[in-house]
């Protein structure tokens, strides 16, 4: 379950890099080209992506793990309770608003 949510947490990240910085740039160029706003979004986005990807790395090892023992009795690392369920109900979120994008929205 360690990976699984590191993994979420990594890309959760990565999403919420990408996408602001690619808006960022896109409203802040003087023309909305075509071309401007492809570039703001693959070749800028990227950055953005991976400056999030490393902030949720990062927040899940200092946030998402604690050491002391498990309620079963286990030692070691496990993942916080509560950090896991705002991390699935942001990864639930995000699934539901796209499937909603994709299939429901007319």
């Amino acid at each position: 379950m360690r990976y699984l949510f590191g993994f979420l947490s990594g890309a959760l990240g990565a999403i919420a890099g990408w996408f602001p910085l690619g808006l960022l740039v896109i409203n802040l160029m003087p023309d909305r080209d075509l071309d401007t706003v492809v570039m703001a979004f693959f070749v800028i986005g990227p950055v953005g992506g991976v400056i999030g990807l490393c902030i949720g790395l990062w927040l899940f090892t200092k946030l998402g793990l604690v050491r002391a023992p498990a309620a079963d009795g286990r030692p070691g690392p496990h993942v916080s309770r509560p950090f896991a369920i705002v991390i699935l109900a942001i990864a639930v979120g995000m699934a539901c608003w796209s499937g909603y994008e994709f299939f429901g929205s007319p």
